[in-house]
This record gives structure tokens, sequence and C-alpha cells, in this order.
């Protein structure tokens, strides 16, 4: 049975409840309750590890786009530097 699940019993019926002197009804409902908690706790694990994932991924794009701009602007830097040597700019005043 899920932890919770039985936490919650305690709380509700108080620490002495034993499950197994309950009717099947309510076997049942404890059961098909804790099933659903062990449900949701796989579901959120798989979402868990699907984040992660994916929080990976973008982190390694969101590395190669930063590189990639580095170069552009060195490239840029560059460009701009050639042109400011071989050119003689005036401007107005």
């Amino acid at each position: 049975m899920n932890r919770l699940l039985q936490r919650q019993i305690k709380r509700y019926f108080g620490k002495d409840f034993d499950i197994d002197n309950a009717s099947d009804e309510i076997k049942g409902l404890v059961k098909f309750v804790g099933d659903s908690y062990d449900d949701y706790t796989q579901e959120v694990e798989l979402l868990q590890r699907t984040l992660e994932i994916n929080s990976n991924e973008l982190t390694q794009a969101n590395r190669l786009i930063k590189n990639k701009n580095l170069d552009m602007v060195a490239l840029l830097e560059q460009y701009k530097n050639a042109i400011d040597t071989s050119l003689i700019v005036s401007k107005r005043v």
C-alpha cells in the first residue's frame, strides 16, 4: 500500500486501525486508491525524467547558439577592423 495512503488512513481512522479487519468493499476501495497513488507517482517520475532530458537538451542547444553568436561577433569585429583600417571616413558637423 502506498505510504501516503497509509498515513492518511491512520490519521483518519486512528493508529490502531487494521485494514485487514475491514470489509472487502473497503479493502477494494483502499486498493483502488492505492493503485491510483502508485500510478500518479509513476507519472510524476516520468514527467520529471522528461523534464530533465529536455532541460539538458535545451542547455546544450543554448551553448551551441552562444558559441555561434560569439563566432559571429568575432567575425563582424574582424570585418569592422578591416574596413576601419582601409577607409577614411569623414563626418560633417
